[in-house]
């Protein structure tokens, strides 16, 4: 084998790695770019239960205060 020769295989070994290394860091950096958008919409997600818990026991209050509100009518009316 000659020199030259293996020169250029050389060459073209570390051709081969630069490339394979190159996509490998376009994935790697793919791959952390969706894993920050699903971890922002997992908190999105978290945030929107939290406010539903809310909303759901200010309703449930609200329901609650008509009841009483319709019991004292119903009462006032009676004892009038």
């Amino acid at each position: 084998m000659s020199s030259g020769h293996l020169g250029s295989v050389e060459s073209y070994s570390e051709e081969k790695a630069k490339k394979v290394r190159s996509e490998y860091e376009k994935k790697l950096q793919a791959m952390n770019k969706e894993l920050q958008r699903l971890q922002a919409a997992q908190k999105e997600h978290a945030r929107l239960l939290k406010n539903q818990s809310q909303y759901e026991k200010q309703l449930k209050k609200l329901q609650q205060d008509v009841m009483e509100m319709k019991k004292t009518k119903v009462l006032i009316i009676f004892f009038h």
